[in-house]
Order: structure tokens, then sequence, then C-alpha cells
């Protein structure tokens, strides 16, 4: 009779008995000895052997030759997708430098090189290079320096395609919800998380300006400035030129000697020698030329990342309006000007409009409003910068911002108006 007898695996690790607990190793995200075609790897004239660097932390290899470049190729036994590849000394005297990776297919084929860091002469003791996903029969190792080379662990990751669904949480139901894609983007908002929006008109400063002579408290509606010379009803002002600062423009109702009343209360508490300024918003009272135009802007303040989304038109006149015409008058000869400027420095023109119809091609979401009985004809424009898949991003502490430069006499529109929206990222 056959005696049949319990069979115990033990993990030579750990020591464990494998069970349910501590179940045996699948094939992992790394390569292992195992996976080792050593019979065709090379180690070239480093000391040691190949699996040196997968079984042991501790055994350094060396190569102390003049040969440039120093060469290790390693063969696998099945096809592998890359991820990426970690290099470690463990014998602080040497290190490594000038790395060169190559992904090999069959016939020893160079299917993607890696040659970031083959010119970096920096001695390191652990350095992990990242590499793009696509399968590799080897992976060939060059260190491109007649430096001596130290190298005691490699470890190569793998990269598994999953197919998977994204999953959120709802953060007006509480419910989970699937995000979902198209075109292999997901379709993802975080309009959520941003808790600050920007609502803000493109102005220009008029050259009047001063300083709160007294700290204003949240709920205020007056405010009283060192001068009040040059501010009188109506005009407008912005309060503050860094992150503490009231939000948009606001309207002089009253001025009695240097006490200023506003048409709406302050949000926020503001602190002796915050910066009052006058400014402008309606581009209609400008007269620019092509030499010397008149420029309109719209920058986050110090402190601030501003990301912007949407770009709103008015004009109105009292003639009525078509896409020949700018706004209800003749259409420019120069045109009004959209401007980035990034944190490169670089400055850039984004579009010139000359007429309706200029605005139309960019917005597409251009509409006249019909006279009323005691008003005038008005246009309307948006501009969703998301429908293209831009998002305009504007910091504040490198000086970028979006500009519009008037070019011509546009007097004959009695308003027009550029507002942005979008969302404060940094709040």
């Amino acid at each position: 009779m056959t005696s049949l007898r319990r069979i115990r695996l033990i993990d030579s690790n750990t020591d464990n008995d494998v069970s349910v607990q501590y179940p045996l190793s699948v094939d992992g995200t790394r390569i292992y000895v195992k996976d080792i075609d050593v019979a065709n790897s090379d180690n070239g004239d480093f000391s040691g052997v190949i699996t040196d660097y997968f079984d042991s932390l501790k055994t350094v290899n060396n190569n102390a030759s003049a040969t440039n470049p120093k060469v290790i190729k390693i063969w696998f036994n099945e096809s592998i997708q890359t991820n990426s590849i970690g290099f470690g000394c463990d014998d602080l005297t040497k290190s490594f430098s000038n790395i060169k990776i190559k992904a090999l297919g069959s016939g020893e084929e160079i299917r993607y090189i890696n040659d970031d860091f083959v010119n970096d002469d920096t001695k390191r003791n652990s350095f992990l290079v990242g590499m793009i996903p696509l399968a590799a029969n080897g992976i060939q190792i060059e260190f491109h320096t007649a430096d001596e080379i130290g190298l005691s662990n490699l470890i190569i990751f793998k990269s598994q395609n999953v197919n998977a669904r994204i999953q959120a949480i709802n953060e007006v139901t509480g419910e989970i919800e699937n995000i979902s894609s198209f075109n292999g983007a997901l379709n993802m908002t975080d309009g959520f998380v941003h808790k600050a929006i920007v609502n803000e008109y493109f102005t220009r400063d008029t050259g009047v300006s001063t300083t709160l002579a007294v700290a204003a408290e949240t709920g205020d509606t007056d405010i009283t400035v060192v001068d009040s010379t040059g501010l009188i009803e109506p005009d407008m002002i912005k309060i503050g030129i860094t992150a503490l600062r009231e939000v948009g423009v606001i309207t002089i109702t009253n001025v009695v000697g240097n006490i200023i009343t506003l048409d709406r209360p302050i949000a926020q508490d503001l602190p002796i020698g915050t910066v009052v300024k006058e400014v402008e918003n309606n581009m209609s009272s400008s007269v620019g030329t092509l030499a010397s135009p008149v420029i309109y802007e719209l920058a986050p303040p110090e402190g601030l990342i501003w990301q912007i989304t949407l770009l709103l038109t008015t004009i109105t006149n009292p003639s009525a309006m078509d896409d020949g015409l700018f706004g209800g008058a003749g259409a420019l000869t120069n045109g009004v000007v959209g401007r980035v400027k990034t944190t490169a420095g670089r400055i850039a023109n984004i579009t010139n409009w000359k007429t309706n119809g200029d605005m139309m091609n960019d917005m597409y979401f251009v509409e006249y409003n019909d006279k009323a009985p005691a008003g005038g004809y008005g246009l309307k424009g948006k501009w969703n910068l998301t429908d293209s898949g831009i998002i305009s991003e504007l910091n504040g502490d490198e000086g970028e911002y979006l500009r519009v430069l008037i070019q011509d006499d546009l007097t004959d529109n009695p308003l027009f108006r550029i507002k942005a929206q979008g969302r404060v990222k940094n709040f």
C-alpha cells in the first residue's frame, strides 16, 4: 500500500510554510535570476558573473580597465515589456556614470536607446533610469567612460498591460462614479478641487494710485487712503497687488476727503499700505495705433497661479452689427491683438480681430442682440479655451500675463470689454 505523507514547502527567505497567507511567488514585476539566459549573456570585462547583479546586493563587480565603453549584455529566457532599470553600487569607494541603455530584439536588433545620461559624468552609487514600455529580448548596458566602474546590483522592472476601470467619489453626491475616456484621454475635471474662481476684466492702469492709510476690515464699504487726488465717482479701482488683495474691479460711489465709498463690501482684511490703483476696463475708451497700442492686461497677483478657461466679450453700439463690422462700427485697420507671455519670457501673439467675423473664427459662439426700444445693439462672444484642449496658466510670481493690444480708434463703440474666467490653482 502506498503511504501518503504530508509535504511541507518552506519559503527560503522567510522560513514560513507555504500556505494561503504565505503563497508561492508568481512571476513578478522585475527580472529574477530564473529569467536570465546566462549562457548567452555577457558580463564583459567586469569581475564576477552576470547573476551577481540580481541575487546579491553586496557583491561588487568591478571594471578598472580603460575600455570605453564598458559593456554588460543581459539576455532573457523570454521577452519582457520594459519599464525602468535601477543601478546600485554598495562600495562607496567605487561608482558608475555615463550610462547608455539599449533594448535588444531578435537578432540583436536595437529596438530602443536611452542615452539621456551618456554624457553625464556624475559618479553615482544609486540611480534609476526610465524606459518606454516595449517588448525586449535583452538589455545592453554601456558605461561610456574610461574611469573605473563598480556595480553591485541591478533591478530591471517589467511593465504589464492591464485593463482597468478608474472610479472616483462624486464630491456633490458622495457616490462612486466611473471616469470615462475619449480617444485614449481621460475625461477628468478638477473643478470641485479649486475653491476659488477667477472672474476678472482685462484692465489698464490709469497711472493714479495711492495706499490705504487705515487698515480695511471684512465688510467695510469705505476705505481711507493716504491721498485721494484723481479718484472720483464713478472711477474704478483695484485694491492690492499680492495674493492678499480684493478680487475684481470696484466702482467708487463717493469721495469725501480721503474717504472713498465703494459699491460693495470688502471681502477680507487688508493692512495699512495696501495699494489702491485706478483702472479702466472699457477698451472703447482707447485710441491706439500700430506704433503705440493701448495695452489692457490680465495678470495674477504675486503668490497666485491662475488657470484661464473662458474669455467673454461684450460690445455695444447704437447701430446694428454683422460679421463685416467691428461691433457696430467699421472694420478695423490694424486690429485688436491677443498676446501671452510665458514663464520662459517668450511673448506670442494669439489672434488679431479686425471684424466680428474674426471673433467668430476664434470663439465660434458670437451672438448679436437686437436693439431694445430704449437700448442699443449688442454683441456677446464666448471663447471656451477648453474646447480646443487649452488652459492658459498664468503664474503671478513669474510675471506671466494675457494682454489685449488696441491698435485703432475704438471710440465709435460705446462699450468693449473682455472678461476672463477660470480657477485659482494654488488657493
